[in-house]
């Protein structure tokens, strides 16, 4: 899990690799798109894959973060 500042609020990249790393990509992009959230998923080199979120704002953030942390 990657977050940056930007000029809108904040990025997230959350990235996967291996055989499994699409499925769960692939949910959590469905669960961030179903709470309105920006979120895009990106296919990388070999078997990774990242779902980008943002720019969100702050509070987004956190529930961005929330999802892994419980």
């Amino acid at each position: 899990m990657s977050i940056w500042p930007t000029e809108a609020g904040y990025g997230i990249d959350v990235t996967w690799s291996g055989p499994d790393g699409l499925r769960d990509a692939e949910r959590l992009t469905g669960e961030l798109r179903r709470l309105s959230l920006e979120a895009k998923l990106i296919q990388g080199f070999g078997r990774d894959w990242t779902c980008r979120v943002g720019p969100v704002r702050g509070e987004d953030a956190k529930q961005v973060v929330g999802l892994f942390i419980r």
